[in-house]
C-alpha cells in the first residue's frame, strides 16, 4: 500500500515538473513583463514633496484668562477653555479658507502657473493640496503642503502661514480700534453727563 502511494507521487511530481520544464519559458516572459511594466510606472511616476509651516492660534484677549498672567490650560474655567476650543477650530477652518487661498495665490502669482492656469478653479485646486493638522494638546497648528517641486510646496506653505498672521493682525487691530472709540465715546458721555448736571445746578 505504502509502495503504491510513493509510486503515484512520484509520477505526479513527474508530471508536474515536466508542466513547469514545457511552460518555463512563459512564466519567465511573465515574471519579466510584469517586473518592466511595474518599474516603468514608477518611473514614469511625478514624485509629489510635501512642505510644512507651523502657526501659533491664540486668542489675544486676556478675558479668556481666569489668570491673566499664565498661559496654560489649568487656568483657563470650563466655560473659557470652551471658548478657546471653539475660537481654535475656527480659526483651524480660517487658514483653509478661500479667501486665504486666494491671497495666497494673487501674493505668489500662481494664476501664472500652468497648474492653476488650466484650471477653472485655482483657488479650489490650491485648497487641494493643502492640509491643516492640529497638534494636540498645544495651540499650534501644522500646515502641510504638496507639491511636485519642493520649493513651490514650502514657499506656498509658508505663505499660508504669513496670511493667516497678517489677517489675524488685521483683526486684532480692528478690535482695538473699536475698544478705543467706545472707550472714547463713554468718555464723551460721562462728560456731557457731568456737564448737564452742573449746568442744571
Amino acid at each position: 500500500m505504502d509502495g503504491a502511494s510513493s509510486t503515484d507521487f512520484s509520477q505526479q511530481w513527474h508530471s508536474m515538473t515536466r508542466l513547469l520544464r514545457g511552460r518555463f519559458w512563459t512564466i519567465l516572459t511573465f515574471l519579466a513583463v510584469t517586473v518592466v511594466v511595474v518599474a516603468a510606472g514608477i518611473w514614469a511616476q511625478t514624485p509629489v514633496y510635501q512642505a510644512t509651516a507651523t502657526v501659533l492660534i491664540d486668542m489675544e484677549t486676556q478675558n479668556i484668562l481666569a489668570v491673566s498672567s499664565a498661559r496654560d490650560d489649568s487656568t483657563l474655567g470650563p466655560l473659557n477653555v470652551q471658548v478657546y476650543a471653539d475660537y481654535y477650530r475656527t480659526q483651524l477652518q480660517v487658514i483653509k479658507s478661500r479667501l486665504v487661498a486666494e491671497r495666497v495665490l494673487a501674493n505668489l502669482q500662481l494664476h501664472e502657473h500652468p497648474a492653476y492656469a488650466a484650471t477653472s478653479d485655482p483657488i479650489g485646486a490650491l485648497l487641494g493640496q493643502v492640509e491643516v493638522e492640529p497638534v494636540k494638546q498645544t495651540r499650534l497648528a501644522k500646515i502641510h503642503v504638496e507639491d511636485p517641486n519642493p520649493q513651490q510646496a514650502a514657499r506656498i506653505a509658508n505663505e499660508f502661514a504669513v496670511v493667516f498672521a497678517e489677517e489675524n493682525l488685521a483683526k486684532t487691530m480692528t478690535n482695538e480700534a473699536m475698544t478705543l472709540m467706545k472707550n472714547e465715546f463713554i468718555k464723551l458721555q460721562s462728560r456731557e453727563s457731568e456737564l448737564s448736571n452742573r449746568y442744571k445746578s
